[in-house]
């Protein structure tokens, strides 16, 4: 069926785009600053909610 190897990994038809890094890089560049903001938000958030004195139980 294939004129290749099976087992060849490196085989341009099991091979990303060249648009797959790029995209990744995107993505991170737009959802790790989200992510941090949300955390950062979230943290402000519930800080003034509890009581240290509280603790456990």
């Amino acid at each position: 069926m294939f004129d290749q190897n099976e087992d060849d990994l490196f085989s341009p038809e099991v091979a990303a785009s060249d648009e797959s890094p790029l995209l990744a890089l995107m993505e991170t560049v737009v959802l790790v600053p989200m992510i941090s903001a949300y955390t950062a938000y979230a943290y402000r958030a519930f800080l003034r909610k509890i009581d240290p004195e509280d603790g456990y139980s």
